[in-house]
């Protein structure tokens, strides 16, 4: 990719909350994720058939993202795959790698998400996370069991 994600401001995106889904996320109480109001739409049951999830990362807290909350930030955000056919329900991690690049200047990250295979009740799921000078701080990749009710 070029640089980070084409996204609205921090306060324009909409908020994941612990109870979006099928599953409760009790950690998003502690978290700020901000959704890409065009990739928010599972929630209210509109898929938009495009496995791709972009928005914000950063801590109610305000504390800052450093490398080791990068590891976090390429696994808490909502899978790709919630745009697809499918209920977004648990997604287990089978495999997870995540190449730190950098560490992120302060402020929020912004961070995209896409699944390209989705086939035998697994997906892939490629990550990229910036940080606010546009640096790209954290790559990953992802393999997972597609959505359990």
């Amino acid at each position: 990719a070029s640089g980070p994600p084409e996204l609205p401001p921090f306060a324009a995106c909409v908020p994941r909350s612990r109870r979006q889904g099928q599953v409760e996320v009790a950690m998003m109480d502690r978290l700020e994720v901000r959704i890409h109001p065009d990739h928010a739409g599972w929630v209210h049951n509109d898929r938009n058939g495009v496995a791709e999830m972009a928005g914000w990362f950063g801590f109610a807290d305000g504390r800052a993202v450093d490398t080791l909350a990068l590891l976090m930030v390429c696994d808490a955000f909502p899978p790709a795959v919630f745009h697809l056919d499918m209920a977004p329900g648990w997604v287990p991690t089978v495999e997870l790698t995540v190449h730190v690049r950098g560490i992120p200047a302060p402020g929020p990250v912004q961070c995209v998400f896409r699944s390209q295979f989705v086939q035998g009740g697994f997906f892939n799921e490629d990550g990229e996370v910036w940080d606010s000078d546009g640096r790209l701080v954290a790559q990953s990749r992802q393999l997972g069991l597609t959505p359990l009710a």
